[in-house]
């Protein structure tokens, strides 16, 4: 009696299994279509889903687009010279921690063997 109870819950499940796989398969059919994947760029730089009248297209030579680095400003010797109190430093390791006198700041430190 019991056997014949779980084989007909078996069967059922299944069914609806299959059958709600079949729904999703129909709700999804349409939207893997090449346009519904698509996305365009206006003039100002936005991600929209129509393509853009090519009258409104305006055309860039590469050599105009300048690329550059922003300057820096050289930091001077006096800058780069920390001043300071030894607060650890292993020989066998050969690194070390600086407390700054200006700043109060800790600086780690290495030495060059």
């Amino acid at each position: 009696m019991e056997q014949k109870r779980t084989r007909k819950k078996q069967t059922t499940k299944k069914k609806e299994k299959l059958e709600r796989r079949q729904e999703r398969k129909l709700a999804n059919k349409g939207s893997h279509d090449l346009e519904s994947m698509l996305a365009y760029v206006d003039e100002e730089g936005n991600l929209t889903s129509k393509p853009v009248d090519p009258k409104k297209k305006v055309s860039i030579n590469a050599e105009d687009i300048e690329i550059s680095v922003s300057r820096q400003q050289e930091i001077q010797a006096e800058d780069r010279e920390q001043v300071g109190i030894v607060t650890l430093f292993k020989t066998d390791k050969g690194y070390g921690l600086l407390k700054t006198r200006k700043r109060k700041q800790a600086i780690s430190s290495t030495s060059n063997p």
